[in-house]
């Protein structure tokens, strides 16, 4: 952010459960052009009061990420989410609560009555953070933000009325100006929109896949203002066509390494037995390990146990999770203690929580992954069955997840809860 400019929107969010969501809305909403504060990001000196108010102070707009069990402790006089909304209830800021993925199914009964009504007298924004992503995003900007950020001396224009843009294209596509289609252009001809006086963020989309694609910031001092701009999606568009291409003959090409019983990271594996995607080879292709189709369908606890959260039980291997939860198999009654190594087992023999080392692998070739899983691996926090030597919030140790959005490491205690996918050996 631009130290003379202020935030725009300010980002709230409970660490736990919050934070895989938090941080590619702003990320995205900056690709958008908006200053967007979020404190993770902002804060590395560890001073919090002052810049935390001052920003809410600054940013008209106050996104609230309504995670599963964001709410919970807010019952506390001296949690920092909880005084983060009055302060900004006090400011009168604009609220807009965000429910990702519908996580946020109700408020907690003891939920303090100012948090419930200047959360709960507005309406909810629901953002797919999985394939619909982008659009969701967009209808936030276009229904909750745009409206209150945009600044706007004759948005009453009349039709036939406003600055003249013309433009040219080499590929038919749609106009969008703020997420709002207002024109079409074709290859060939020169086609022409009017705008009011402002500032716009328009998009160009082609018309046989959103795919191909650009944006165009353009500043309309007056209405006399007349502009010609060139749009340029003939490249994007080929390289597209290209891409699928390559893809088609990759996947002609595993198939013909899976009949001679040999794989390549990225290939769909199934032995009758085990299905997943081969995400780590050996040199003649014939051994390696697989990622399972499906994740779980809620976040887990990596123990659920109160004594057990609060000892190390020697699963520290950061390469191998088969070591890992043969230490946790090695416990009486693990089943019902260690829900994320449980729901692996549930999977069959052979099947395991993966190490943290395992999990950044995965990482590191999601791209390749994902067009054969059922479940695609999305930009959230997956356990690991590597515990740390650490405590972070409270007396128990804490076991370490991945972050598939960046790869980034992070340990949490034990009992809170992330997405478990398993791997498996062949």
């Amino acid at each position: 952010m631009s130290e003379n400019r202020p935030y725009d929107i300010f980002i709230s969010y409970r660490r736990h459960g919050g934070a895989e969501y938090a941080r590619p809305l702003k990320s995205e909403l900056e690709q958008r052009g908006y200053s967007v504060f979020l404190d993770y990001d902002e804060l590395k000196d560890g001073v919090f009061d002052k810049r935390i108010m001052d920003a809410i102070e600054q940013a008209p707009i106050f996104v609230f990420m309504l995670s599963a069990h964001s709410l919970d402790r807010c019952v506390n006089d001296d949690d920092w989410v909880r005084k983060e909304i009055e302060f900004a209830v006090s400011k009168k800021r604009h609220f807009v609560p965000v429910n990702p993925n519908k996580e946020f199914d109700g408020f907690p009964d003891n939920v303090p009555e100012q948090v419930k009504q200047s959360l709960g007298q507005h309406q909810f924004s629901h953002i797919d953070f999985e394939q619909l992503f982008k659009a969701s995003v967009t209808e936030l900007v276009v229904n909750r933000i745009q409206p209150v950020l945009s600044i706007r001396t004759s948005e009453k224009t009349q039709s036939g009325k406003g600055a003249l843009i013309r433009i040219d294209t080499d590929l038919d596509c749609r106009i969008l100006r703020f997420g709002k289609e207002v024109g079409t252009a074709v290859s060939g001809e020169l086609s022409e929109i009017r705008l009011p006086k402002g500032k716009h963020k328009l998009y160009f989309v082609g018309l046989e896949c959103e795919e191909d694609c650009t944006e165009l910031l353009l500043d309309v001092d007056d209405l006399d203002y007349e502009d010609y701009i060139e749009i340029r999606l003939l490249d994007k568009y080929n390289a597209r066509r290209a891409r699928e291409a390559a893809e088609r003959k990759a996947r002609e090409e595993a198939e013909r390494r899976r009949r001679l019983g040999i794989y390549a990271v990225g290939d769909y594996y199934n032995d009758g037995v085990r299905e997943g995607v081969v995400f780590e080879v050996s040199a003649d292709g014939r051994h390696g390990k697989i990622v399972s189709m499906k994740q779980s369908a809620e976040k887990l606890e990596w123990s659920s146990d109160s004594a057990e959260q609060k000892r190390l039980i020697g699963a520290n291997s950061e390469t191998d999770g088969a070591y890992n939860t043969a230490k946790v198999k090695a416990i009486s009654g693990w089943q019902s203690k260690y829900p994320a190594f449980k729901w692996c087992a549930d999977l069959g023999e052979g099947w395991y929580l993966p190490a943290k080392g395992e999990l950044r692998t995965i990482y590191k070739y999601q791209d390749k992954l994902n067009p054969n899983l059922t479940d695609k691996l999305h930009e959230r926090l997956y356990w690991s069955s590597t515990e740390a030597d650490y405590k972070y919030s409270s007396d128990e140790f804490c076991a370490w997840d991945v972050y598939m959005y960046n790869g980034d490491t992070y340990y949490d205690d034990k009992h809170y809860y992330s997405y478990v996918r398993a791997v498996s050996a062949f």
